[in-house]
């Protein structure tokens, strides 16, 4: 009787303090099942109100997913002429014209694990100093049903991206990473994956990331948000009588 006894209160104990150290970790802004920060984990756990458990996945790119980029961009990135096929096909050659022949095209998934969805919400491509674009190759195949006069405005966008990119490769050492192309779907997903992605890159031992935007996008963000400026020039072709078309390269240390 007495040792049965013993045996119930330390049974208790043992329970109490794994239940303790449950939720010190949450506290503590850890999972309980991996001891890792879910702020920074590839994996977040987070739950809702309704405390129901998602999680955040970081994973390659898969080229399915391109219809989903171009529904966010297209209309922001179209030409003014062309029908619409015409102009996501555009569209689509910008987006190949920063995916270079490596392995750093990443997407964010979020998947509830009680109905076992998963939404696309976000997805970055990344080059370094040497990397190779084959975009023109995908270019000359799927162009041909498309008249000449709409093909010159995919023409001279696949000019300016690529002056800017050599522009930005220049300024580049060999431990440096460029971000080519970054586009969120859902509010928080792109910089919770930029942020990882960018703790992976200094493991590895990158040392800054570059970019290079236009007056189009808001580039006051990024200077809002630590990275350097280092250089500011007008694009002529782009510019116009009244308005000067600015182009920016920014700089991070990782």
């Amino acid at each position: 009787m007495f040792g049965t006894i013993i045996i119930s209160v330390i049974l208790i104990v043992l329970v109490s303090l794994a239940l303790w150290s449950i939720i010190k970790a949450r506290r503590n802004g850890r999972h309980p099942s991996c001891g890792g920060c879910c702020s920074a984990c590839a994996q977040n756990y987070n739950c809702t109100s309704k405390e129901k458990m998602s999680v955040m996945k970081i994973l390659p790119f898969e080229m399915k997913n391109i219809p989903l980029v171009l529904d966010v961009v297209t209309p922001l990135w179209c030409p003014h002429l062309g029908d619409e096929t015409f102009k996501r096909f555009n569209v689509e050659y910008i987006m190949r014209n920063n995916l270079f022949d490596n392995d750093l095209h990443y997407e964010l998934l979020e998947s509830n694990e009680q109905t076992g969805k998963e939404e696309f919400c976000a997805m970055a491509f990344f080059a370094r100093k040497g990397d190779v674009c084959r975009a023109q190759e995908w270019f000359d195949v799927e162009s041909k049903k498309f008249p000449a006069d709409w093909l010159r405005a995919s023409q001279m966008s696949r000019i300016y991206i690529e002056l800017m990119d050599q522009k930005t490769f220049a300024m580049m050492k060999d431990d440096d990473i460029k971000l080519t192309l970054y586009v969120s779907r859902k509010k928080g997903s792109g910089s919770k994956l930029l942020n990882e992605l960018c703790r992976r890159f200094k493991g590895q031992g990158y040392k800054n990331l570059y970019l290079w935007t236009d007056c189009e996008c808001t580039w006051e963000w990024y200077t809002d948000h630590g990275y350097e400026l280092v250089d500011k020039d007008v694009y002529e072709p782009f510019s116009s009588e009244d308005e000067d078309y600015m182009t920016y390269i920014f700089k991070k240390a990782l």
